[in-house]
């Protein structure tokens, strides 16, 4: 019986080595719509609740469309303080740009997390954000120009 429990067990033991674990590429942005630079692209916000949307107005994507993030304002972010904030890793507007290419062209799936900051007073909130592509251009209005009919061409006929 001792035996079979060893065998067992060694089973189960070289089942775990032999499973890789992937790692988990993990961004942080502190998104402050308040201290905008001039130079870097802007962000158009949308909520419907329940999510709220972030969408980025640059076509930077292959699909010629703009990445953008969104999290469910149902589900409460976790705040943190200024000097917590200080050690997380956060990137900039250039480095969001390149890793939402990297994630969506390659297809990513469940190999990344997104964190969006967003000041609160004196502390910061932290979402954890879902990623996708929208071919909807932020801010701008598609309209189709149709002509009208010529009634005096109808009417000779």
């Amino acid at each position: 019986m001792k035996n079979i429990a060893f065998i067992i067990l060694s089973f189960f033991s070289l089942d775990s080595f032999a499973q890789k674990e992937s790692k988990i590429d993990t961004v942080y942005y502190l998104i402050n719509n308040a201290n905008a630079q001039v130079n870097s692209p802007t962000w158009k916000i949308e909520i419907d609740y329940p999510y709220k949307y972030f969408i980025l107005a640059c076509r930077c994507l292959s699909s010629n469309a703009n990445p953008a993030l969104s999290y469910n304002m149902k589900i409460n972010g976790w705040i943190i303080r200024k000097k917590e904030m200080e050690t997380l890793k956060s990137v900039n507007i250039t480095t969001l740009i390149l890793k939402a290419k990297k994630f969506l062209n390659n297809n990513f799936n469940g190999q990344y997390a997104i964190f969006l900051m967003e000041p609160l007073g004196k502390r910061y909130v932290v979402h954890k954000v879902v990623l996708y592509s929208t071919e909807k251009d932020p801010g701008l209005t598609d309209y189709e120009n149709i002509t009208a009919p010529d009634t005096a061409k109808k009417k000779k006929q």
